[in-house]
């Protein structure tokens, strides 16, 4: 994992000024699920910045819930800063699908620069108990969904990428040190060509738009492997701080030999600005951890997590996780249903004062044909 880590970083190209920029978030998300339906959610974003609403994270702020930020001593030695801000923000809900709405994004916004966060609960009847299965799942998030893995990867050489990445144990178990050294480079093309082909992509429409001869379409297209060289040299220096665009607009312009190549940001400014929303969003998601902690009703009976406490679970993970396919985390718990108890109770008070009713019955009239 430490290797995909290492490649990841050198992609984006990312400096210690980029983190003191970005910001480094530990988010932990507290899910308490009550016996009715109904839960709570509180959110605790910490972070070496309050500009925390930009990054990957959907962090809550509008009116329905209650937050509260303050900057406090970490109380931990090596950080950058002495200080961290700390977010939390809390609502109640009154049944997990309204959680879910609030944190799921529509399936045509799938390149989105947020965090798409799908949560379900089911709920049974099962005689004296009732059953419940809380799942939540990080869905895949790589905002640039230009270039398949498919033409980089074959569907085993990707399987085996997501088994390091998912779990480096098991990877080391199965020796896949040498196999995972050849799929380095391509991983590292993969991802520089990935988001090369979104900026590529809004040149072109701005030049479309641009409309001068000595910048069209067809002559960018002419060099575009020259400047796709610019995106992938880990020693460009382009992405060390924001905005990237129009750093990178200005390197293209002397690929191109045309200083006006700066301008057609002016002509697509809405999908460069995406562009460099969604750079920043990943970029610091890299140094992002995240803890997610539920709380069932009942007794756990099964679960993914590997930090059970009492009826408390918890999972902690990285971007790495959900890279590259949905990162699932699922509890399921059982509670005493104490109505079908209630009743069951009842109906063996009754059936036992039934048959006491009958014996005496049974005695009255033996006694009353003997007198």
């Amino acid at each position: 994992m430490a290797k995909i880590k290492k490649t990841i970083t050198m992609i984006v190209i990312l400096t210690v000024m980029v983190l003191l920029t970005v910001g480094c978030e530990d988010t932990t998300t507290t899910t308490e699920v009550f016996p009715d339906g109904s839960c709570k959610r509180t959110v605790v974003v910490k972070s070496n910045t309050d500009e925390i609403f930009n990054d990957a994270f959907p962090v809550p702020r509008d009116p329905s819930w209650t937050v509260k930020g303050k900057w406090e001593k970490t109380g931990r030695k090596k950080t950058i800063s002495a200080k961290e801000y700390r977010y939390t923000a809390e609502k109640v809900f009154s049944d997990v699908s309204d959680l879910n709405q609030e944190f799921s994004l529509p399936d045509k916004e799938g390149d989105s620069a947020k965090i798409d966060i799908r949560v379900k609960l089911e709920k049974h009847f099962d005689g004296f108990f009732i059953t419940f299965h809380y799942r939540e799942i990080y869905r895949e998030f790589f905002p640039f969904k230009g270039v398949p893995l498919s033409e980089y990867f074959t569907p085993d050489e990707l399987k085996i990428l997501k088994l390091h990445i998912e779990n480096k144990k098991k990877s080391e178990e199965i020796n896949l040190g040498e196999i995972l050294e050849k799929l380095e480079d391509r991983f590292d093309t993969w991802m520089a060509r990935s988001l090369f082909e979104e900026i590529y992509r809004c040149m072109v429409e701005a030049a479309e738009r641009f409309k001068d001869p000595h910048l069209t379409p067809g002559f960018i297209a002419s060099h575009k492997e020259e400047l796709f060289a610019v995106i992938s040299d880990d020693d460009s220096g382009l992405f060390d701080r924001s905005p990237v665009v129009p750093r990178i607009l200005k390197e293209f312009g002397k690929i191109l030999q045309n200083p006006d190549v700066i301008k057609l940001q002016e002509f697509n400014k809405q999908e460069f600005d995406r562009f460099e929303e969604k750079l920043q969003s990943f970029n610091g998601l890299i140094f992002d951890e995240y803890t997610n902690i539920v709380i069932m009703p009942g007794l756990i009976t099964d679960t993914n997590s590997e930090i059970i406490t009492g009826n408390k679970v918890k999972w902690k993970f990285d971007a790495l996780e959900f890279l590259l396919r949905d990162h699932e985390m699922w509890v399921k718990s059982r509670l005493v249903n104490w109505w079908m108890v209630g009743i069951a109770i009842l109906v063996v008070i009754l059936a036992v004062l039934g048959l006491i009713a009958g014996v005496l019955r049974k005695r009255r009239n033996t006694f009353l044909e003997r007198t």
